[in-house]
């Protein structure tokens, strides 16, 4: 176990990959193939939310943030993952952006409505490995996550992101093919 950073609970991580199998199941069928990626979106927990609904978790980093343990979205309603560097021009960061089918897109922008000044985030098998911080309403489906993941230099999480960005999309091909 990784001593800088928190992996959730060992039943969450239950938790997610009963979730990623029962939408696979109830959506497609039995399906020859199974997701080598879960990935989930989950809400940051405010103080007002109650302690049996929230978990401490940290990034890879041992930056640590609450969250409302129950995931707000799953793999099933993404559409595609992207590495890609965003900020300004003088400061870009490698990025991981997730494009959401219409519901989640939906869902999305009614949160980040009301949720200014919190943060979603990505996690991928049971880790937290993204955070989005809401500081406007996401009308288009297309979400940004920064990265954390462990490196120790920038070209080598850039690297780190592009093959979970593909590995994602592989994930969710199966999880789109098994729908049909």
């Amino acid at each position: 176990m990784n001593t800088t950073s928190t992996p959730l609970s060992a039943l969450h991580r239950l938790f997610v990959l009963l979730f990623a199998i029962c939408a696979t199941a109830l959506f497609g069928g039995c399906a020859d193939e199974v997701p080598q990626y879960q990935s989930v979106f989950f809400y940051e927990a405010l103080p007002s939310t109650p302690r049996e609904m929230r978990e401490t978790v940290a990034l890879p980093s041992g930056t640590q943030f609450t969250l409302i343990k129950t995931p707000a979205l799953g793999d099933e309603n993404f559409l595609n993952a992207v590495a890609m560097r965003v900020g300004p021009a003088d400061d870009r960061r490698p990025a991981l952006l997730i494009q959401l089918d219409q519901y989640a897109a939906s869902r999305v922008h009614q949160h980040t409505l009301r949720a200014r000044g919190t943060r979603m985030f990505l996690g991928v098998n049971g880790q937290i490995v993204g955070v989005h911080p809401i500081m406007e309403e996401i009308r288009n489906g297309n979400v940004f996550f920064f990265v954390d993941l462990p490196h120790r230099t920038t070209e080598e999480l850039e690297a780190k992101v592009v093959q979970l960005a593909k590995d994602l999309r592989e994930s969710i091909l199966v999880i789109r093919n098994s729908k049909e």
